[in-house]
C-alpha cells in the first residue's frame, strides 16, 4: 500500500476533517506523492510559477476526488490549498514561485497564506495559497478545503 494512502485512510476514517466553526467550510485532505512534479521539488529544482500551478491543480484534484468519496455534493468548491514542504530548499523556492502570481496575506507559526491571482481548478477557482514550513509529521505532498452548505448535516 501507498504511504500516501494509509494516511488519507487514518484522516478519514472517522469521517472528514473539518476546520473552524463556520458553517459551510468543509476540509477534504487530498494527498498523493506525484512523481513527477514531486520529483522536481524534492530535488531542490527550482519551482517555477508554471510548475508551481500544476501542483496546485494536482493537489486540489485528489483532494476533490477524495471529497466526493465521502460527502454527497459533489460541487463544493475549493476555497484553500496547501503545500506541504518537505525541507528547507523546497520550501525556499515554492516561496518564491509563488510570490510571483500573488503577495502575503498572513503569516502563521507553519508557514505563508497567500492570496493568488485566480487560478482555475478541478473544484472552481483557488484564492488561497498556503505553503507550509518543513515538518516531520506532514510527509503528505498537500491538502485542500472546500465549501460545502450542508456543514453541520456532515456530522
Amino acid at each position: 500500500m501507498p504511504r500516501w494512502l494509509s494516511s488519507v485512510e487514518r484522516r478519514t476514517c472517522n469521517g472528514l476533517s473539518y476546520k473552524g466553526p463556520e458553517s459551510k467550510k468543509c476540509a477534504s485532505r487530498g494527498f498523493e506523492s506525484l512523481p513527477r512534479l514531486h520529483l522536481l521539488i524534492k530535488e531542490g529544482i527550482f519551482m517555477d510559477m508554471i510548475t508551481l500551478k500544476q501542483l496546485v491543480k494536482e493537489i486540489v484534484n485528489k483532494a476533490n476526488d477524495l471529497k466526493n468519496k465521502h460527502i454527497s455534493e459533489k460541487n463544493a468548491q475549493v476555497n484553500y490549498a496547501c503545500i506541504f514542504c518537505q525541507n528547507k530548499d523546497q520550501y525556499e523556492s515554492l516561496l518564491a514561485a509563488v510570490q510571483t502570481i500573488g503577495k502575503v496575506i498572513e503569516e502563521t507559526p507553519t508557514g505563508s497564506l497567500f492570496h493568488i491571482q485566480s487560478l482555475n481548478t478541478v473544484a472552481g477557482n483557488l484564492r488561497l495559497l498556503k505553503i507550509r514550513k518543513p515538518d516531520e509529521t506532514r510527509p503528505e505532498l498537500g491538502d485542500a478545503d472546500f465549501t460545502v452548505e450542508n456543514y453541520f448535516e456532515l456530522f
